[in-house]
């Protein structure tokens, strides 16, 4: 998990309720911040729960990274992951460095509409690669996949650094989650989770 702040607990929990984890290892710059996460994590979490101050340390021979910070610049690029890993990231659109859309066997984005409005959304604050990316031609739209039609992959991408980029949007996570809960109702997958 690179960044401690408020969406950070959130998706290690669903993690754990969705694969086997062994254990959760957390980089973050400030050390008090970072203290508080992990010890308020291991509370939580059924998984030993480490911090780190130092990326390379975290990103260790890691299967799965979640990054969710608010940086303006890229705070991972290709060379930080394992050469085979899941790479999750929900906070600005500028925490990937270029080159890791480029070198990644699968881009996956929740809404291709939604990433190519972020300009729009943010008024020309902040830009977003995928955008920049595909307007220079190196990594066009159509090289970029939409979850639903990875749900409906045969086969998905096992192999190589898959990105996903959440697309930072309310409504669409809502209409997202209504499609996947009826394709597993469909299909008998998956099992009931009660929130408290």
């Amino acid at each position: 998990m690179i960044g401690t702040g408020r969406n950070a607990m959130g998706l290690l929990e669903a993690a754990a309720i969705a694969r086997p984890i062994n254990n959760i290892r957390v980089y973050g710059r400030n050390k008090e911040r970072l203290a508080a996460f992990v010890a308020t994590a291991n509370g939580v979490l059924d998984v030993p729960v480490t911090g780190s101050h130092d990326l390379a340390e975290a990103l260790d021979a890691t299967d799965i990274v979640f990054v969710s910070t608010d940086s303006t610049t890229p705070v991972l690029s290709l060379a930080d992951v394992p050469g085979d890993c899941l790479v999750a990231g929900m906070g600005v659109p500028s925490e990937f460095d270029d080159d890791l859309y480029l070198g990644a066997s699968t881009v996956v984005v929740a809404s291709k509409d939604h990433e190519r409005g972020f300009g729009d959304v943010w008024h020309g604050r902040l830009s977003s690669s995928l955008v920049d990316l595909d307007a220079s031609g190196r990594l066009p739209w159509d090289a970029v996949i939409e979850l639903a039609q990875l749900i409906d992959a045969a086969e998905p991408a096992r192999s190589g650094v898959r990105v996903f980029r959440e697309s930072s949007g309310g409504y669409g996570d809502i209409a997202l989650a209504a499609y996947i809960y009826d394709r597993a109702v469909e299909s008998g997958r998956g099992q009931r989770v009660r929130f408290a």
